[in-house]
C-alpha cells in the first residue's frame, strides 16, 4: 500500500527557512538586495547547481534541493512571500506616485511583443503564405 507523506516537501521548506534566517541578516550587513541574494542562492542550491552532484556525494541532499518538485513548491512559497513583501513596502501614496511608470511599462510589456506573436500565430495556424493554404510539403515560398 502506498502511503503519502503528510508534508512531502518539509525538508525543502525547512532548508529554505533556515537559509532565510541566515541570509537576510548577512545580506543586510553587506548591503545586497535580498531578492538578488535569494535568486543566486536558488541557483546554487537548486537541482541544476550543487543539487546535480547528489548522485556523486549523497550528503549534499541535506543542504540542497535536488528534486524539481521541491523547487516548484518553494517557488509557490516564494511568490507568497514576495506578494507579502510588496504589500508591506508599498503604501497607497507610493502606488499613486508610481502609476504613470507602472502603467507605461506595463502597456509596453504587452504592446511590444504583440506584433511578433500575432505574426507567429498567423504563420503557424494559417500557413506560411496565402497561396499555399493549406501548406503542402512542396511549398517553396
Amino acid at each position: 500500500m502506498d502511503h503519502a507523506t503528510p508534508l512531502p516537501f518539509l525538508r525543502e521548506t525547512l532548508l529554505f527557512l533556515t537559509l532565510v534566517g541566515v541570509l537576510i541578516p548577512l545580506l543586510q550587513r553587506l548591503r545586497i538586495n535580498q531578492v538578488v541574494g535569494f535568486l543566486v542562492m536558488g541557483v546554487v542550491i537548486g537541482p541544476h547547481g550543487i543539487g546535480s552532484f547528489v548522485d556523486d556525494w549523497p550528503w549534499l541532499q541535506w543542504v540542497t534541493i535536488p528534486r524539481r518538485q521541491g523547487v516548484n513548491a518553494l517557488a509557490e512559497l516564494g511568490v507568497i512571500f514576495l506578494m507579502f513583501l510588496i504589500g508591506l513596502e508599498l503604501s497607497l501614496q507610493r502606488m499613486w506616485s508610481l502609476r504613470r511608470w507602472v502603467f507605461g511599462t506595463g502597456t509596453a510589456q504587452v504592446a511590444w511583443p504583440t506584433p511578433s506573436a500575432t505574426r507567429w500565430r498567423w504563420r503557424w495556424f494559417w500557413g506560411w503564405c496565402c497561396r499555399c493554404r493549406p501548406r503542402p510539403s512542396s511549398c517553396s515560398c
